[in-house]
């Protein structure tokens, strides 16, 4: 798919420009008390990336910020909310772009109300793009997605809520280098053509993550296409829905990709949990019979196996737990569990062996490190 990159307003070529041709040295910028808002947000962005590196923070106290554009990052630049800033674009404009050889880290930051930027996506990633405990949320408008990747992207214990696209990719859509997510939730996303939470045409990796009541036309929860060879290990792919097939993974039968899925959860996913060229690692769980899957462990479990409803069940991001008796739970022998923890930090394995899916049931949580701020 092409790149294409929308007119960009004076505004943007203005603060681009700013950052471009200055050479000083690499500095941290604090926003707040007397500038947060818009225009002092900004302002501290375009100097740190002007510098060549360096981190923003926030002494503003819990705040939301109007966002006056997408925001260029040209270099690299760290922004720490610290779970205290809320980025607003009142369905205006996106948040952020990021170029080719530029760096950005958002940590501990939620957006809301995004409508696009250059290149179709809020946060458009052309460069290598972390997300660390960020949340997504309610960015409904337009043919935007929440965020595009076409360069490296790793998305760490965060969230995609209640996001809305008109055409393939509810959540994330990816044509990257590099993808993976981890210790995260999609929850309410929904596109109008493939990929309720996520549209990929390159390879992904997910590992410990949760997908409920996303939507699509095909592929609920994920749709992959084009040749790569993706992976998915500890998932919970709940009731996620599809208005023609398989709203739980679906791969694009007229390419040559291919999903590899482990130790994982699909249940009650309308029209079908699986579809396309999917293999197992082993040790998958599911309702129905729409996975053919064959390999150690893996079973077909019926109504019996889905977890209780999405909630807060510790860690940052909240997940599905499983109920007792639950057939996800001791499934994987612990010589076969192959992570030391949950998507919450809980450790693994808890009693006689691994949970399939996100969540190990009885774990203790790592209180000092899941929160991001330590």
């Amino acid at each position: 798919m092409p790149i294409q990159l929308r007119a960009v307003s004076l505004k943007f070529l203005f603060i681009l420009a700013i950052v471009v041709s200055s050479n000083a040295e690499a500095i941290d910028v604090v926003v707040g008390p007397a500038n947060c808002d818009g225009g002092g947000f900004s302002s501290a962005v375009a100097a740190v990336d002007a510098s060549g590196s360096g981190k923003v923070t926030f002494n503003c106290g819990t705040v939301t910020i109007g966002v006056p554009g997408s925001t260029p990052i040209v270099h690299s630049v760290i922004i720490d909310g610290a779970g205290a800033i809320t980025f607003d674009a009142n369905n205006q404009s996106g948040f952020f772009y990021v170029y080719s050889g530029a760096n950005l880290t958002l940590k501990g930051v939620k957006m809301a109300r995004g409508y696009g930027g250059p290149g179709d996506g809020d946060v458009f990633n052309n460069g290598t793009l972390t997300l660390d405990h960020v949340t997504m949320v309610n960015n409904t408008q337009g043919s935007s997605t929440p965020v595009f990747n076409a360069g490296s992207l790793d998305v760490l214990w965060s969230s995609f809520i209640n996001n809305i696209k008109s055409s393939d990719g509810g959540a994330i859509v990816n044509y990257g280098s590099h993808m993976t997510v981890a210790n995260s939730t999609f929850s309410g996303n929904q596109a109008g053509g493939k990929g309720g939470a996520i549209f990929s045409n390159a390879r992904f990796v997910i590992t410990n993550s949760t997908f409920n009541t996303n939507g699509a036309t095909i592929g609920g929860a994920i749709y992959q296409q084009g040749v790569a060879q993706s992976q998915i290990d500890y998932a919970t792919i709940v009731a996620n829905s599809a208005t023609s097939f398989t709203g739980g993974i679906a791969v694009d039968s007229a390419s040559t990709a291919t999903v590899a899925i482990s130790r994982s959860i699909l249940s009650a996913n309308g029209n079908g949990n699986c579809s396309g060229a999917l293999s197992s690692g082993g040790y998958n769980l599911w309702s129905g019979s729409s996975c053919p899957f064959s390999a150690v462990g893996d079973a077909s479990a019926g109504g019996a196996l889905e977890p209780a409803l999405l909630a807060n069940n510790g860690g940052p991001t909240q997940t599905m737990l499983p109920d007792p008796g639950n057939p996800a739970i001791d499934h994987i022998p612990n010589a076969e569990c192959q992570a030391n923890s949950d998507q919450r930090s809980g450790g693994r394995p808890f009693g006689a062996g691994c949970d399939s899916g996100a969540v190990e049931v009885g774990a203790s949580l790592d209180l000092i490190f899941y929160n991001g701020f330590e």
